[in-house]
């Protein structure tokens, strides 16, 4: 007996976690466990996550979150199914996580797609739910998204944005390993090369775009002229998003 199918507990800004291509299905809880037990960087804190490419079903919920040192997970292009709970879970102890969810064929789960138990929005658009109108969500979504009431899908709590949905399903396969290679050293200089790749499966395609950002993380600029004989200290923050939604940066 598999009380939970994939659990991860720990990770470090150096070694991301990536959960990719799996079949989760049988368990008597959880066909994949995202449980982090502490609040702040060390053993037992989980940022930058990746959950992509499997299929969870048969399971009480296909995928939970749990623990309060969770940050920035990423769950996309999964089939979550035929569970006899939800979809996804999300557990009150999981508050502080940054969490996206896109992609993903969501749908037949007997108590509801995604349970948010915590009151912060969770970005879960562009999924497929099970319905061309969407998911329902005339009970119990307080948060206003989406405002169609019941679509025909999945069920969905409070603090879910689901809006816009996809209105097949989606056939994307896995990105498994964004990243991010910049042989610049610590500053750029006139003629440096920045070089943004990404590996998918085979049979995918995926666009990926690039921009960097002041030292702050936040003000995207276009581009950066330097002069001859100058170099800039703070253009080293890269942002690459692929077609899927999957961000890395340094």
């Amino acid at each position: 007996l598999c009380l939970y199918g994939i659990s991860a507990s720990s990770g470090s800004w150096a070694n991301p976690i990536t959960i990719s291509n799996n079949e989760c299905h049988g368990n008597s809880y959880d066909g994949i466990g995202l449980d982090s037990d502490r609040a702040t960087s060390g053993d037992g804190f989980m940022e930058y996550v990746l959950v992509s490419g499997n299929d969870c079903y048969d399971n009480v919920h296909g995928i939970t979150m749990c623990g309060n040192g969770l940050d920035e997970v990423k769950i996309g292009c999964n089939n979550l199914y035929d569970n006899t709970g939800t979809g996804l879970f999300i557990e009150t102890c999981a508050a502080g996580a940054d969490v996206d969810v896109f992609g993903n064929n969501i749908y037949d789960n007997t108590n509801s797609g995604i349970d948010n138990d915590t009151s912060i929005l969770v970005d879960a658009e562009n999924n497929w739910w099970g319905a061309v109108g969407g998911p329902d969500a005339s009970t119990g979504n307080s948060s206003g998204f989406p405002s169609t009431g019941d679509g025909g899908g999945d069920a969905i709590g409070d603090y879910v944005d689901a809006e816009p949905w996809l209105t097949t399903l989606h056939s994307a396969a896995a990105i498994t390993s964004p990243a991010i290679t910049y042989p610049i050293g610590v500053k750029a200089s006139p003629g440096d090369v920045v070089t943004v790749s990404a590996t998918v499966t085979e049979g995918t395609s995926a666009t990926l775009s690039a921009a960097t950002e002041i030292f702050d993380g936040m003000t995207e600029v276009d581009g950066i002229h330097l002069v001859g004989g100058w170099y800039c200290r703070w253009c080293r923050h890269l942002l690459a998003t692929d077609s899927q939604g999957v961000s890395t940066s340094h």
